[in-house]
């Protein structure tokens, strides 16, 4: 159900992805329901690219990502793919600093952070 990435099941995730899956069920799902996705399958599993978010999120938050977090998406996506997604977040680090260092104002009829996830 989820295209071309394996569905994890609640019953089937470590104890740093369970933490991930709450976060997101208790976070990201409600306001994707909102917006009219289905974020979640019968299975309990979540829809959508939720791998390589994973591995990016922890890149982009800590600033590192830990060995068995680097080795599962290397084996899921390809060494190649894992480079690209760190490429792909430094410029995306760098147009955050730069946003939250010149205190950039939300644009006018957006909803703030807090409303969004």
């Amino acid at each position: 159900m989820t295209g071309r990435l394996p569905g994890l099941r609640p019953a089937e995730l470590d104890p740093a992805q369970r933490a991930f899956y709450d976060d997101m069920a208790a976070n990201k799902v409600p306001w994707a329901e909102t917006a009219g996705a289905r974020a979640i399958a019968e299975d309990g599993s979540l829809l959508g690219p939720f791998n390589p978010y994973d591995f990016t999120w922890r890149l982009t938050h800590n600033h590192a990502v830990d060995n068995a977090t680097y080795l599962r998406a290397a084996c899921e996506f390809g060494e190649a793919s894992v480079q690209d997604m760190v490429v792909l977040a430094g410029p995306h680090l760098t147009v955050c600093v730069i946003v939250n260092a010149s205190k950039v104002p939300v644009p006018v009829g957006a909803q703030p952070e807090s409303s969004a996830p």
